[in-house]
């Protein structure tokens, strides 16, 4: 945090509490550093607002009067004591190092308001940031669907983005009504990021909690505004500070006494005597999306069931990789195009052909030219791709490998299989040695390593031929591998006749929207866990590399927290496909390998002497295990066939 931009409240210190402080009883609150002068009166300040890290231990401030009033210049210390100890003073905490030792200083110190009683002098206050509409030229709705959907609000409060106090205060003018201003407290902020533009407001929960402070209950002595304008950037602080104990009663207010309103409603009168909560139902658009998504299938020329689809994208929610597998021409390329037309991302949308030829990840992303000192992108354009998604984190972005098994996966894509664990902060794609940037002419365009954050989706395709590699257990585990399954040509056929437009149906999202979990706690029940822990158990007992790690089962609960209401698909069916994608994908090897797990096909064409299918009839409350039964028999049929299953 740069220490010019955090804006700190405080008031001149008394001199008992100095004395404590510094130990010192000849020190004084107001003294001249320089005694031939008649123009060095300096003051300490104390802060009584939060201050940066770097000043955290830092209990008083020093500062030249002459920057405070320059009428102090002309007047006794007595008489600059008496008018300034019943003032609050705003400044930028600054470190100021000289020969005989450091120096903690005020810069830029503001007088913003009375301090009223003597109970408020040891009041301590919290910086919020501060927004006033009008200067930004949104309305209301503007401003909530900027911090709804992550965008940039052209503003920089001036307070230390690291401590969110999960609130703001927004003020705007109201034209018809007898209320000058209007002042709303927002709550439930998790955090602000600074940006070059501006900043960006993320919320703890889908939702926007705010209400209307009646007229009666504002007063300057609990919202203190600092709106002075910065000396050298010309900008406003746009820093609120407030009493804690104000604070406290608004959370109250928040948790006890709002009533629920749609955002659809979002019209408060401003008069009214109740203080709202806003919510947004991000499941419903959901909904519709999946809608949208089954409606534009055949208008492609696909027909799969809508549970597949829904599948597919609760997946690339919840999944740092997803893979669509099949024999060719079964339209996985054609989907995984629709959906992102349907998610209306168009130039934000790469489909790479994978080739053969590639054996490391310079082929996928470009490599650096040392004779020349230029770093060299590939035909790809992954890169330059990448590098634009990272500098626009609120849009959503999609990558599609086709047919990345042609080559092996675990060469050209290993950055991205090992980076798409990390968190959001940490998913770092290196480019080139980092010792070298200095010396790359294109550095300020190809960085040596890029953030790819969370708003790129990374899905593929495979065909499962004699021309491909298969996957090995380290891909496997991370990423969810599905198998549609297509209806019949007359179903496409008929659907195909009763379509009235070709136009493509969209539902835009932003990168929060598009992730919102519905619960990031661990949700997986008692009997489902037991399930997996037998499943394990069997698993390990036929082959001790074949078991389930505790990544799959993080992911397995990812994906069902991630299912949306009211969608139509229940968590026995979601958890039938997730066993089938994230596990049953790794039973694969030789008859005398896997025979006993999977079992074999009788004479009736019926499975049997399955230990698996034995497993899944036992957990029937679980799931009916439909998917897995017959994923189990398909796998029998390959055993009885071919003498092995891939």
């Amino acid at each position: 945090m740069n220490q010019e931009k955090v804006r700190v409240l405080g008031k001149l210190i008394t001199r008992e509490k100095l004395v404590q402080i510094t130990r010192n009883y000849n020190k004084t609150p107001i003294y001249r550093k320089d005694k031939e002068s008649q123009y060095s009166i300096s003051i300490v300040i104390e802060p009584l607002s939060d201050l940066p890290d770097e000043f955290e231990e830092i209990k008083y401030f020093n500062c030249n009067t002459a920057y405070i009033n320059k009428d102090y210049e002309k007047m006794d210390p007595e008489e600059i004591e008496n008018d300034i100890k019943s003032k609050y003073i705003t400044f930028y905490p600054q470190r100021e190092v000289y020969t005989d030792g450091t120096v903690y200083s005020a810069f830029d110190p503001k007088i913003i308001s009375e301090i009223r009683t003597e109970d408020d002098k040891d009041k301590k206050f919290i910086p919020l940031p501060y927004f006033d509409l009008d200067e930004l030229k949104l309305s209301i709705e503007e401003f909530e669907d900027s911090i709804l959907n992550n965008k940039i609000l052209t503003v920089f409060p001036e307070i230390s983005y690291d401590i969110c106090q999960g609130m703001c205060i927004v003020k705007k003018r109201q034209e018809h009504s007898t209320l000058e201003w209007s002042i709303y407290i927002y709550s439930n902020i998790e955090k602000i990021e600074r940006r070059n533009e501006g900043i960006i407001i993320f919320l703890s929960t889908n939702e926007i909690k705010r209400f209307l402070l009646k007229s009666e209950e504002y007063d300057d002595e609990k919202i203190l505004f600092d709106n002075w304008v910065d000396v050298r950037t010309k900008q406003k602080s746009n820093v609120v500070f407030v009493d804690v104990d104000k604070i406290t009663e608004w959370d109250k207010k928040l948790n006890d006494r709002l009533i629920n309103e749609k955002i659809e409603n979002n019209i408060v009168e401003e008069n009214s005597d109740y203080n709202k909560i806003l919510t947004v139902e991000i499941g419903s658009k959901e909904v519709n999306f999946i809608n949208c998504l089954n409606n534009n299938a055949p208008k492609f020329g696909l027909l799969y069931e809508k549970n597949d689809l829904i599948n597919f994208h609760i997946a690339v929610k919840s999944s740092g990789l997803v893979i669509l597998s099949g024999m060719s021409g079964t339209g996985k390329s054609k989907l995984i195009n629709l959906y992102a037309k349907t998610l209306g991302l168009y130039d934000r949308f790469r489909m790479i052909p994978v080739s053969p030829a590639w054996t490391d990840d310079t082929d996928l992303l470009g490599y650096l030219d040392y004779k020349n000192m230029l770093y060299r992108p590939a035909d790809t354009d992954l890169v330059n791709f990448l590098i634009d998604a990272q500098n626009n984190p609120e849009k959503l972005y999609m990558v599609c490998f086709d047919e990345m098994n042609l080559a092996r996966v675990e060469h050209y894509f290993s950055q991205f299989i090992s980076v798409l664990e990390n968190s959001d902060d940490e998913r770092y794609i290196q480019l080139y040695n980092s010792n070298l940037e200095n010396r790359v002419y294109n550095s300020n365009i190809y960085p040596s390593k890029i953030l790819v954050r969370k708003n790129v989706i990374f899905v593929g395709t495979v065909n499962v031929d004699e021309s491909t590699f298969h996957f090995s257990d380290k891909v496997l585990d991370r990423a969810n591998v599905i198998k549609l399954n297509m209806c019949s040509f007359n179903e496409l056929a008929e659907v195909k006749k009763n379509i009235i437009s070709e136009d493509i149906d969209e539902i835009d999202f932003n990168t929060k929207d598009f992730f919102e979990i519905n619960n990031d706690s661990f949700t997986m029940t008692y009997d489902e866990l037991s399930f997996l822990d037998e499943l394990n158990s069997c698993l390990k007992e036929n082959n001790p590399r074949m078991g389930i790690g505790y990544r799959v089962i993080s992911q397995i609960n990812q994906y069902l927290s991630a299912i949306p209401e009211n969608i139509g698909y229940s968590r026995q069916e979601a958890f039938d496909n997730l066993v089938v994608q994230r596990i049953l994908t790794k039973l694969r090897g030789a008859d005398d390998q896997i025979i006993k797990l999977i079992g074999n096909v009788s004479e009736e064409n019926k499975l049997e002497n399955s230990l698996l299918y034995d497993l899944f009839e036992k957990y029937l409350n679980v799931s009916d295990f439909k998917h897995c039964k017959d994923a189990l028999y398909q796998k029998a049929k390959e055993l009885k066939l071919y003498g092995y299953t891939i």
